[in-house]
């Protein structure tokens, strides 16, 4: 009975600098060497850019406005009680008619991701008893370390361009906007929009089990696999009190399958097919999901219709609180902010991560054998978030009414990928790989373009 036992241990290095909203897509397949006892690739080194996006028609922006869900982020989007001044809903006092005047400031965002990704794979094969049929399981455990930057500016009417009194009242109250956004927006809400964030730990570790078939047609098919596969969600809890927070890993527990076809009929024609089919476990988290607040006539006729008790957070300015001043003169029901991570408070949520399909095609060239190269089309699809409120949610929140488009918005994307490598065998039995993919197509995704190389070698 021919059996034989092989381990994989593989190291990769992985390093990207993008301003995107998801990691690129994980690495899909897997590789036998079944005449290799042991197989390293070390390193691997990759680097993920993206200074662009495709949006929702498929043309490209800026990719901010994939983070934030619209082109232009104003105070009024994130903060109603200026909303609602800028319609003349309130009965604003003379130190708060900054309020309205601040409604259509732009919050101008610079968003930045970096991530170095490294992690060893191994794997056992061996053969099913006397058939031909191979049976590998393996597993990759990767670590991620990220770095997240938020800086905002601020453009539009300046209120030092306004009258002179209302000037001086918001001058002897903040010494600039951002003064104002932290302390009358971001603390109320118990928000940070952090300049920097770093965070290092595990990742999405994979779980693989597959059956290989090429030895009944030795000819012409190099390899023929297909088997199970579970991305295990990262450990860490997403943190809903800071602004677009860092998620290492998918974001989620993804389980599925996948398979891949090497043919091989002569050096210059040998395609291949790689998928990759992935449905996401559900989860309960905290996330910032939108509300709506509402006062109605018979609250104001009654006069508990100050922004307090009409529930819209505002922080002390003055002796008194615009909160306990400010009041409600016009009926309303508006959700508390229109853009993700802006919401005034957190709600416990079920959410179902958007099923994963990965394929690719391509093909081989054999290069006089000294060499190999490679040439693929790529096409990544995500079906969008499904998010509803948990089940063990606070009561409390059971009556509201909650706008979950603006935190499922984007995340429903596609994009299109061509990439090539080129392979060079040293006589030593060492293999130098090095290559790059880009995107060239996409809708709500990053325009990639990346950059890789490894070594390998067996023994």
């Amino acid at each position: 009975m021919n059996i034989y036992k092989k381990c994989i241990f593989v190291a990769a290095l992985c390093f990207s600098s993008l301003h995107a909203i998801w990691n690129p897509p994980p690495e899909i397949g897997i590789w036998m060497y079944p005449t290799k006892f042991v197989y390293v690739a070390a390193p691997f080194f990759r680097i993920d850019l993206a200074y662009n996006a495709y949006g929702q028609d498929k043309q490209v922006m800026p990719l901010t406005t994939l983070v934030m869900g619209q082109p232009v982020v104003l105070i009024k989007d994130i903060f109603l009680a200026s909303k609602l001044a800028g319609q003349g809903k309130l009965q604003l006092t003379d130190d708060s008619q900054f309020l309205s005047l601040l409604s259509t400031m732009s919050v101008n965002l610079e968003q930045e991701q970096k991530r170095v990704r490294f992690g060893i794979e191994t794997s056992l094969t061996m053969a099913l008893g006397s058939s031909d049929v191979l049976f590998t399981a393996g597993a990759t455990i990767p670590f991620e370390y990220y770095e997240q930057s938020n800086d905002a500016t601020y453009s539009g009417a300046w209120i030092g361009n306004t009258d002179a009194q209302v000037t001086a009242f918001f001058k002897q109250k903040f010494s600039n906007i951002q003064s104002f956004v932290n302390e009358e927006i971001l603390q109320p809400k118990g928000l940070a929009l952090d300049t920097h964030q770093q965070s290092l730990g595990l990742a999405d570790i994979r779980l693989y089990a597959a059956f290989d078939v090429s030895n009944y047609w030795q000819d012409a098919v190099e390899r023929m696999q297909g088997g199970a596969v579970m991305h295990m969600q990262a450990p860490g809890v997403l943190n809903p009190n800071i602004v677009w927070p860092i998620e290492r890993g998918l974001g989620a527990t993804y389980i599925g399958g996948f398979g891949q076809l090497y043919l091989s009929f002569n050096e210059i024609i040998k395609p291949f097919l790689v998928f990759e089919v992935l449905g996401a476990v559900p989860q309960d988290l905290l996330m910032r999901v939108p509300m709506v607040k509402t006062v109605t006539n018979a609250q104001i006729a009654a006069g508990t219709n100050t922004l307090d008790q009409a529930g819209i957070l505002c922080a002390p300015t003055s002796e008194n609180t615009l909160g306990g001043v400010v009041r409600v003169i016009v009926p309303f029901a508006e959700y508390d902010e229109t853009v993700p991570y802006f919401a005034d408070t957190n709600l416990l949520v079920r959410r179902v991560r958007g099923a994963w399909q990965q394929v690719k095609f391509g093909n081989k060239f054999d290069l006089g054998g000294i060499g190999e190269l490679a040439i693929w089309y790529e096409h990544d699809h995500r079906m969008g978030d499904k998010i509803t409120r948990s089940k063990h949610a606070n009561p409390e929140t059971e009556d509201k009414v909650y706008n979950f488009k603006v935190v499922e918005k984007n995340t429903r994307n596609s994009f299109n990928v061509l990439g090539w490598d080129i392979k060079y065998f040293f006589s030593n039995g060492v293999t130098l790989k090095l290559g790059t993919q880009h995107v060239i197509k996409g809708k709500a995704a990053p325009q990639y373009h990346t950059g890789f190389f490894l070594f390998e070698f067996g023994f």
